[in-house]
């Protein structure tokens, strides 16, 4: 592994290369296959379905990662967990907008300021508002701990009015997910004013299919990625659902115009 160091930017690349003898017999498609993967494979068949699948991801994944304890920040999204040996309850540490977070010895640590000079030396001045939460949830699997820690940094906000006369039932949900092993992120206006975006992923990393239920039916839901740029394709919609392919670890993005 050869390491080769540069300060003109600011992300990095990983290159692997797998070296084999020459053989006579295959020869010829060594040296065709690298462009036969670039036009298609048996999961995305063709130009289209690769370029939808990076559109989609834009190189992110989600899930939950075992990682062996050590004396430096490593990033995640929203929480960590320090697992007890002998089975019982973890300690979960949680934050709504920090995404460094350490965990050696006794301690769990997150890093609220990095105090960073380069390659911008005032990313840290100014007011910061953040909540840290520290809890030990029941359900100790990804899917139990990230529930726990959603709910745990991002309370119900309760909104309350005037009498006034209305459509709706008692009860009333925007949206509701069937189906144990996905996640709901989140739900938001989207940036062009062109329905609403709902963003879901897979934490555990089974895959499979999860369906969505609206409070009202959808004129259309249309996969989009997460820059809600590009149109991946429409999703059938049954009456007030529709069903959505995740596949493992994916970020899904949908467009739901009603």
């Amino acid at each position: 592994l050869t390491a080769v160091q540069t300060s003109r930017f600011k992300t990095a690349c990983f290159s692997l290369s797998f070296l084999r003898p020459l053989c006579e017999g295959e020869a010829a498609m060594n040296a065709l296959l690298p462009s036969v993967l670039l036009r298609g494979s048996k999961k995305t068949p063709s130009i289209r379905a690769i370029a939808g699948r990076l559109d989609e991801l834009h190189g992110a994944s989600a899930g939950a990662l075992v990682r062996k304890a050590v004396a430096q920040d490593l990033p995640a999204s929203s929480f960590m967990a320090a697992l007890d040996r002998d089975g019982g309850a973890p300690l979960v540490l949680s934050t709504d907008s920090k995404y460094g977070f350490r965990c050696f010895g006794n301690e769990a640590q997150v890093t609220l300021v990095r105090g960073a000079e380069d390659p911008d030396p005032y990313s840290d001045r100014g007011d910061h508002q953040f909540r840290v939460c520290v809890h030990a949830p029941e359900d100790a699997c990804p899917m139990g701990l990230s529930r726990a820690a959603f709910d745990a940094v991002r309370p119900i906000h309760v909104l309350s009015g005037g009498r006034h006369e209305g459509d709706l039932p008692g009860t009333f949900s925007f949206v509701t997910l069937g189906w144990g092993d996905v996640q709901l992120s989140g739900v938001k206006p989207a940036e062009d004013g062109d329905g609403v975006i709902v963003r879901l992923y897979d934490i555990v990393g089974n895959g499979g299919e999860a369906r969505l239920t609206f409070g009202k039916a959808p004129a259309s839901v249309t996969r989009t990625d997460v820059l809600e740029k590009a149109d991946l394709g429409a999703l059938p919609v049954q009456g007030n659902a529709v069903n959505v392919p995740v596949a493992p670890h994916a970020v899904v993005c949908l467009r739901v115009r009603f």
